[in-house]
């Protein structure tokens, strides 16, 4: 960077000397590569002590210097705390709240609904009973996330012949489209049970769609119980404190690319059936694929305050 900063203008310069300065460099450091650049070292000493005096320097280093202090308690906390996903195949509330709502940490609840009335679904019942019952399915194109939401009106039947037909990410009835909210279809709530920690009806909500739907890597803003009915899923989970996932969040979701990176990702990676169900505590990652066409119920009515809509780090990059 120095063999240019003599070629640079006075806005530019500045700009490095913010960055080296961020970046942990002493000001001699820096003057020395302004002066290596070919720049004054009157005016090089004068520069860097104009920039790293400024006001908005110093607040952005306390802030460059709190997001550090928080990525290595991250990093600590990876190293003596690895946050296996534990997998039962029965849980009581008590244990539930101290072992994984307490200390926040997932749990898979192997065979938890196989007693629920759904265990009895089939696709061509589903189909034979609700035919006609209209519903608002996501049309989902490239980054579909960050667009407006875009909806076709079908009928339930229609429907599952797409989630029956070949793989794609291109039609998926998602919390939003409030499938068992619709008139038609509402008798299916009917069918469902309850898990340990909820109450009422656990407030369900439901992701009908083909193989081959994938919802990208993003956090929620409630702990919720992810309970799969129809099919098989694979749910991917990372950690809140996941510097990376942290770092290029934008709303709900992170933009964290999937090669590998500087501060790589842990993630914890189990496969769903019918009946099984994840406890996925409020913040954590996930990301989830569909193996087969499937059907999925969220269900966040606990006993606890579950309403954490102030958490989005991703807040400032959202648009």
């Amino acid at each position: 960077m120095s063999a240019v900063a003599g070629r640079l203008t006075t806005a530019e310069r500045a700009s490095l000397v913010t960055t080296l300065g961020l970046r942990g460099h002493g000001a001699e450091t820096i003057v020395d590569a302004l002066v290596e650049g070919g720049l004054a070292e009157d005016v090089a000493r004068a520069e860097v002590a104009s920039v790293l005096g400024s006001p908005i320097f110093l607040a952005a280093a306390a802030s460059a210097e709190l997001g550090s202090a928080f990525e290595e308690v991250a990093r600590l906390y990876a190293e003596v705390d690895d946050q296996p996903v534990r997998e039962v195949e029965r849980v009581d509330v008590d244990e539930l709240y101290l072992a994984h709502w307490l200390p926040h940490r997932p749990l898979v609840l192997r065979g938890g609904a196989l007693g629920w009335r759904s265990a009895a679904w089939t696709w061509a019942d589903l189909r034979a009973r609700h035919a006609w019952s209209p519903l608002d399915v996501l049309e989902r194109g490239p980054r579909w996330w960050l667009q407006p939401r875009q909806v076709r009106r079908m009928a339930f039947g229609d429907f599952v012949d797409v989630v029956l037909g070949p793989p794609t990410d291109a039609l998926y009835a998602d919390g939003r489209s409030l499938v068992l909210e619709q008139a038609g279809l509402f008798p299916l709530r009917e069918d469902l049970g309850l898990l340990p920690g909820l109450v009422g009806d656990g407030t369900p909500r439901a992701w009908v769609g083909p193989a081959g739907t994938v919802t990208p890597t993003h956090h929620d803003q409630s702990t919720a119980w992810q309970v799969v009915l129809l099919g098989r899923k694979r749910l991917h989970l990372a950690s809140p404190l996941e510097p990376e996932l942290a770092a290029r969040a934008q709303g709900l979701f992170s933009l964290a690319p999937d090669e590998p990176t500087p501060t790589p990702v842990r993630w914890h990676t189990i496969e769903l059936g019918p009946g099984d169900a994840a406890f996925v505590p409020v913040g954590w990652w996930h990301q989830v694929e569909a193996l087969e066409p499937s059907f999925t119920v969220s269900m966040s009515s606990f006993q606890w305050p579950n309403r954490f809509d102030w958490y989005l780090p991703g807040r400032r990059r959202a648009g």
